[in-house]
């Protein structure tokens, strides 16, 4: 048996199940323009997810967003950036 398999043997068969269908999940990302976070988030963005990025000022982070669409754009996904500064 593995890890896997002894710790759900100790949770209850709801649980269990419950992991069993979440695994089972596909997960599909959006490559970022950072090869670091994509590495790090493991593929990149979640495809569909609200994703909220902060940080210190000039930062990058709207470069970062901006290079990101560019690259989904080219992929033929549509994309959607609110640039907002805390008030």
């Amino acid at each position: 048996m593995t890890n896997i398999d002894d710790i759900l043997a100790r949770l209850s068969k709801k649980t269990s199940d419950k992991y069993r269908i979440a695994k089972d999940i596909s997960k599909d990302y959006v490559p970022t323009a950072s090869l670091g976070l994509n590495r790090i988030l493991g593929g990149g963005l979640g495809i569909g997810k609200q994703s909220t990025i902060w940080g210190n000022e000039s930062a990058g982070k709207s470069a970062l967003c901006l290079e990101t669409i560019g690259i989904n754009q080219r992929l033929g996904r549509g994309c959607g950036y609110i640039d907002a500064e805390k008030t």
